[in-house]
């Protein structure tokens, strides 16, 4: 059945992405129509269906994240049909709550994790977790350091807080999980069914300890047991997401989930399109 589907983005200046230009021809090529709505725009979407692509990284202190939330509850409360939702999309622009929910949420591992406001809080967050701890922007990626030592830890804390360097948000600090794979996986869940699973080589600033993986990591299949997908799948169905990429890691106590991708972004070649077309099966 023939399907109106907006497409919801955040205009850099340059446009929609290429992967969501990719999901638009993909849902014509399906006979769906389908529009663009810059979510910084005064139109709001005549979608039967809207696709939220405004993706975090894009929302750090620029209000986009409250437009964006502002837009699915108008068309939730229209009826129609939002992917994900504002209540799911609110845990990909915050990574502290979707911390609270899977650690609220039985039997999903995840690093604990403390919330920066100022220094003190800091400070205090460190003393809690001991070291190594990772420091990451709370809206969207970058920015993670691996801080080792108290000393390290207040020097740079102290220069970090109150010093945005262009970011508006707040930062998280998180226990760091001991890799016991050389690498961490990823496995997409659209609708409650794995579609794909990929491992990325753990890098990192010191050759001989690498402890994260990263956009530029070597990234191959992964064959997923069922313990793993059955995480997966917790961890989506607990942030209520029709669309979640869970990022885990294997440390001593088994695989733990260290991050959600709400709206997927993927690179640019033949693995990211076949990440796309699995995406669009929740639309039909």
């Amino acid at each position: 059945m023939e399907k109106m589907v907006s497409i919801l983005y955040a205009d850099g200046g340059q446009g929609p992405e290429w992967c969501d230009l990719y999901a638009a021809e993909a849902l014509r090529e399906k006979g769906h129509s389908v529009e663009f709505i810059d979510v910084s725009g005064r139109r709001l979407p005549d979608g039967d269906i809207i696709l939220n692509r405004v993706y975090p990284s894009m929302t750090s202190g620029n209000g986009l994240a409250a437009d964006t939330l502002r837009v699915l509850e108008c068309m939730e409360s229209e009826g129609r049909k939002t992917v994900n939702t504002a209540s799911s999309s609110t845990y990909g622009y915050d990574k502290y709550l979707a911390h609270q929910k899977l650690w609220s949420s039985g039997g999903i591992q995840t690093p604990k994790t403390y919330l920066i406001e100022d220094l003190e809080s800091a400070m205090y967050a460190c003393e809690e977790l001991g070291f190594p701890a990772v420091l990451k922007r709370n809206t969207g990626g970058g920015s993670v350091r691996l801080l080792k030592e108290q000393e390290e830890a207040g020097r740079y804390l102290k220069g970090l807080i109150g010093h945005t360097n262009g970011y508006q948000g707040k930062y998280i600090l998180q226990k760091f999980v001991e890799p016991v794979e050389p690498y961490d996986i990823r496995i997409s869940i659209v609708d409650g069914e794995p579609r794909t699973a990929v491992k990325s080589a753990l890098k990192g600033a010191d050759a001989e300890n690498p402890w994260r993986s990263m956009a530029d990591s070597d990234i191959s299949r992964y064959d997923s047991r069922w313990e793993e997908y059955d995480l997966a799948f917790n961890a989506a169905a607990a942030l209520g997401a029709y669309v979640d990429t869970v990022e885990m890691r294997f440390g001593p106590t088994g695989a733990v989930v260290i991050g959600n991708d709400l709206t997927p972004r993927p690179e640019n070649n033949r693995r990211g399109a076949r990440q796309i077309r699995d995406m669009l099966k929740v639309i039909g």
